[in-house]
């Protein structure tokens, strides 16, 4: 049996594919997996709601940054090495594989020390800075798109990226499931997600676009943010962070989302379209490059804060116009995950052997 650490945390966009394949690898694979996050609550939350238990290490963030939170951070950073190192002995681990952000770095150095081979998937198409790290130390990089900035093409490996496995639900059930009473929208019903940190903007601009008249009629239903006191028009609804995802797709005729690489993915998985408002504070300006890749294989369209909302609106209309003729796929969740699987295989030949770089 291998013994698998997923080191996975900062927001859900790390965290779900981690936990989707360390499922899949569980149940098909038969490893022994051992998931690690960091010490933000929502990592804790994420967490929960899945039924999974993480070791979890005294790491809120990367020490890169305010000098106010280079100092304690920088302390947590040295207790995260140690305690990765251990984990690394206690479990036995043959392998590491990373999902990068900041809770990453600790097992670089320590799977390292170890001699414990270690291998990290890079979810955007511009890889970030633990990635980068990864990549100079010779840790081979596994990326969700078919390009990831700066690596030249042929110095990493494009396997897709993990999604959850959503259930086949009528509206209204998943309206129930959201715990919403009375009956479901009427379609077109346009699902607003601004990520697991939320995207007040996004927000404003659904609610702007419930009012235009070419949009009275249809439904808007706005995730990550609680109920308010503010009035709301009748066809919109904001609810707090949701993560059943398949409640949230069963409803969906469209989407609006913020460029984060995993929410992308699971709407191309699932043939749900979209469009993509890439986040403008984005490190690296990642989520333009993540809603290109989107766009080119025809998951939807990509507009920015910058463009007239009259041009929103007419690719919200267009798409509209494909959705209705367009069937919803729900076998996809396996695929990934086998590839993946079978890549990081051909790296490791048995158990205890070295892998083939």
């Amino acid at each position: 049996m291998i013994n698998l650490l997923i080191v996975a945390g900062g927001t859900g966009g790390h965290i779900w594919p981690s936990i989707a394949f360390g499922r899949w690898v569980e149940r098909n694979a038969g490893a022994r997996v051992t998931f690690i996050c960091g010490n933000r609550p929502i990592e804790r939350e994420i967490y929960s709601w899945a039924g999974v238990n993480p070791i979890i290490l005294p790491l809120s963030g990367s020490p890169l940054g305010k000098m106010k939170a280079f100092v304690s951070r920088s302390a947590d950073a040295v207790l995260s090495a140690i305690k990765a190192w251990e984990i690394i002995k206690e479990t036995d681990a043959d392998l590491c594989l990373l999902f990068g952000g900041y809770v990453s770095a600790p097992f670089i150095l320590a799977s390292r020390i170890k001699g414990v081979k270690a291998v990290i998937h890079e979810q955007n198409a511009i890889a970030g800075r633990v990635t980068r790290l990864a990549w100079r130390t010779g840790i081979p990089v596994l990326s969700g798109w078919n390009r990831c900035r700066p690596f030249p093409p042929g110095t990493f490996t494009s396997v897709g990226i993990p999604v959850r496995k959503i259930e086949e639900l009528e509206a209204a059930e998943g309206w129930k499931r959201l715990g919403l009473s009375g009956s479901p929208f009427n379609p077109p019903r346009v699902l607003v997600m601004g990520g697991s940190l939320g995207s007040v903007s996004l927000k404003e601009i659904a609610i702007g676009l419930s009012r235009r008249p070419e949009f009275t009629s249809w439904g808007f239903i706005i995730v990550g943010f609680p109920s308010t006191h503010e009035m709301l028009p009748q066809n919109v609804i904001s609810l707090p962070r949701v993560w059943d995802i398949s409640a949230l797709f069963s409803l969906a005729s469209i989407a609006i989302v913020r460029g984060g690489a995993s929410t992308l993915a699971e709407l191309l998985a699932y043939k749900l379209p979209a469009i993509v408002v890439p986040w403008k504070e984005a490190v690296g300006n990642h989520q333009v490059e993540n809603g290109r890749c989107f766009v080119e294989l025809g998951g939807g369209k990509m507009w920015t804060e910058r463009e007239p909302i009259e041009n929103l609106a007419a690719m919200l209309q267009e798409l509209a116009e494909i959705t209705a003729s367009e069937a919803r796929c729900y076998d996809v969740y396996e695929t990934v995950c086998s590839k993946m699987w079978g890549r990081l295989m051909s790296f490791f030949s048995s158990k205890g052997e070295d892998f083939i770089v």
